[in-house]
Formats: structure tokens, C-alpha cells, sequence
């Protein structure tokens, strides 16, 4: 049987790795002051955002989900979909429930408990094994199991966005910018959670360190260094983490898409990479 990915641009796969790796994409709306702009745009995104526009994310409808499925049910090929955190959006219960509605078996839905380049090291496998000929079963095994090792670690440089987000109210923001804090943030079960708190750019880098000499990474996969708007503060950490002895490479540098983006601003930098079983 024939097998196909899907997921979201959450996974923040740039448009030419969404046709190299040949997955089918669901757009996860992001507006601007209302107006919605395409996932393609990511440097007109982050121009818009950085000017002061309001930004806000939102769950796709159900009918381009049943769409797909519906599809997939018709062509008789099976659907593997790795979709966005279940506890950052409501993506993944609506998929369920339509899978249900539609009636077919050969849908998968994996929960990647994850999002930006965590999900897409998830994707990545999967189609890697759809390409050595696996079967729907054991690329959701494989991703199951891949989804507890992969790790980000990112130091933002402002609070503004997360409180925007209403994960901190706008006074703590306000607060945290005068004196420098520059939180770490990660995912833990699904959830964005700090994994740290620095005071300015070089103590967020130490931070990161920190994390990378606590967790050892798989090399097998390496260590991906990403970036939003710009990759100065990244670039820097990459030349940080190569003087203590990390084999970080800026060529593999990866920017962060706009859903992800929409909650952590410009000039954060971070590291992604999986973790040694």
C-alpha cells in the first residue's frame, strides 16, 4: 500500500523541503492585524511583526482535514499525519474526530508533542522510511518513540511576545525587559516551559550550553541551530558552541516559521538536536 505524509506548518519545512520530501501540508492560519498572510511569506511576516503589527495563530477548519482524509480514503493509500503539539493547539483532536467521521483505518494521526524543527525532524524520518518502503505501523512506531528524544532549547530576547500570547501577564513582560531577562525556553510533554532564566545574550548562551552538555546528542542527527528573523544572535552561539568543544555547523542553520514565531519575537536564537537513547 501506498504511503503518504502529511502535517503542518508548524514543522516550519521551508517550500522547497515540503516538495523535495514530497508531504502533503496543512496551513495553520497566522493573521497580522487581522490579515492573513501565506506561510511562504516568513520574511514579510517577521517585517510586519517587528513593525508592530499584532499577530495571532489559529487552528486550520476541519473541512481541510476531512478534505485530505477524504482523499486519502478514495486514492486507497495510507495517511501518516504528524501534527503540532496537542497542548499548543486544537489541530490534533480535530483531526481524530474527523478521521472517525470519515471511516478509514488507514490514517494515522501521531500527537508530535512538538513543534517548529522538533516536528520536523519528525517528519523527515517519517518520509525517510516511507522511502525504505515501511509500513504506515512502523513509521508510527519509529516517530512515537522519536518524539520524547528530540529537543530545542531557545533564549529569547524579549518578553513582548509571550505575554501577547497571554503566557505571562504584560506587567511581568515589562518587568523582565528592564532588567535583561532573556528566559530559555523548551518543550516538555507537549507543553512550552522554561528551562532557564539569564540575565542578557551571553548568559542565555551558557544556559543553552548548560543543556547540551546535560543531554547528549544522537550524532547520527546532529545538532540543527535555528533562528527567526535574523541569524545574529545564533551565529554568535554557533561560534560559542564550537570553542567548547560542540560540532554545531552554521550551514545547517534553520529559521523558525511564523506559527512559532508569532510567540517567541525576533533575535532569539536556539539549538535543536536528539537525544542519545
Amino acid at each position: 500500500m501506498e504511503v503518504r505524509i502529511l502535517t503542518d506548518t508548524a514543522s516550519d519545512l521551508s517550500p522547497a523541503e515540503v516538495e523535495s520530501l514530497n508531504v502533503d501540508l496543512i496551513e495553520l492560519p497566522v493573521t497580522l492585524d487581522g490579515e492573513e498572510i501565506s506561510w511562504k511569506e516568513l520574511d514579510l511576516f517577521w517585517q510586519k511583526l517587528i513593525a508592530g503589527k499584532l499577530a495571532r495563530t489559529s487552528q486550520q477548519s476541519p473541512e481541510v482535514y476531512r478534505a485530505k482524509f477524504e482523499e486519502a480514503k478514495k486514492g486507497g493509500y495510507a495517511l501518516v499525519c504528524i501534527l503540532i503539539s496537542s497542548n499548543m493547539s486544537g489541530s490534533y483532536e480535530s483531526a481524530v474526530a474527523i478521521k472517525e467521521e470519515v471511516g478509514y483505518d488507514n490514517i494515522f494521526v501521531v500527537d508530535s508533542l512538538n513543534a517548529s524543527t522538533t516536528e520536523m525532524i519528525m517528519v523527515r524520518e517519517a518520509c525517510r522510511l516511507r522511502d525504505e518502503g515501511a509500513t504506515p505501523e512502523e513509521i508510527v512506531e519509529h516517530v512515537e518513540k522519536l518524539k520524547h528524544r528530540v529537543k530545542i532549547f531557545a533564549c529569547l530576547d524579549t518578553l513582548k511576545y509571550v505575554a501577547r500570547g497571554g503566557r505571562i501577564s504584560k506587567t511581568a513582560a515589562a518587568i523582565g525587559n528592564l532588567i535583561n531577562l532573556k528566559p530559555v525556553i523548551t518543550f516538555v510533554d507537549g507543553y512550552v516551559t522554561t528551562a532557564g532564566k539569564a540575565f542578557g545574550i551571553t548568559q542565555g548562551a551558557n544556559k543553552l550550553l548548560d543543556k547540551m552538555r546535560e543531554i547528549p546528542a544522537d550524532p547520527t542527527f546532529g545538532y540543527i541551530p535555528i533562528y527567526p528573523d535574523n541569524s545574529k544572535n545564533t551565529m554568535n552561539f554557533i561560534q560559542r558552541a564550537k570553542a567548547n568543544g560542540f560540532d554545531v555547523d552554521e550551514n545547517r542553520l534553520t529559521p523558525i516559521g511564523a506559527t512559532i514565531g508569532t510567540h517567541i519575537g525576533p533575535n532569539a536564537f536556539g539549538i535543536v538536536f536528539v537525544a542519545k537513547e
